[in-house]
């Protein structure tokens, strides 16, 4: 092995800032504080990936807070977790393409009450308790 190729690897060691690689299309950055969900395996909801994070040895986990600022900076609202043999090894960052029913992201609002979580109604668009 180089020195050079040594001493790349001696710096990823050292942990070094995740690295963000884009693996799909180019969204416009979301503020640093959006809502991001964490999957520990591929969601069934149909997603677009956009990169992967790598070099994650500076983070301490696997947590909503420590990949947050990487998901938005990259335009995503979820990420899928990638485990290895030493643990938390980095992360797929995705876009969910249809966010949750009832949710905040679902900027279209409802149209069915089966949309609504429970035995929540759709009212104009939104989901709200059933009248009492």
């Amino acid at each position: 092995m180089s020195k050079l190729a040594l001493a790349i690897a001696a710096l990823a060691l050292v942990g070094c800032e995740p690295v963000l690689t884009q693996t799909g299309p180019i969204l416009k950055p979301l503020k640093p504080d959006c809502p991001v969900r964490i999957f520990s395996v591929a969601p069934s909801a149909p997603f677009t990936e956009l990169a992967t994070i790598s070099g994650v040895a500076s983070l301490r986990s696997p947590e909503q807070d420590q990949l947050r600022p990487y998901v938005c900076k990259i335009g995503g609202n979820a990420a899928i977790i990638r485990w290895c043999e030493d643990g938390f090894c980095g992360a797929t960052v995705i876009k969910l393409n249809q966010p949750e029913p009832g949710s905040e992201e679902a900027v279209a609002g409802c149209q069915y009450d089966t949309q609504c979580k429970g035995d929540r109604i759709c009212v104009a668009g939104r989901c709200n308790d059933p009248p009492k």
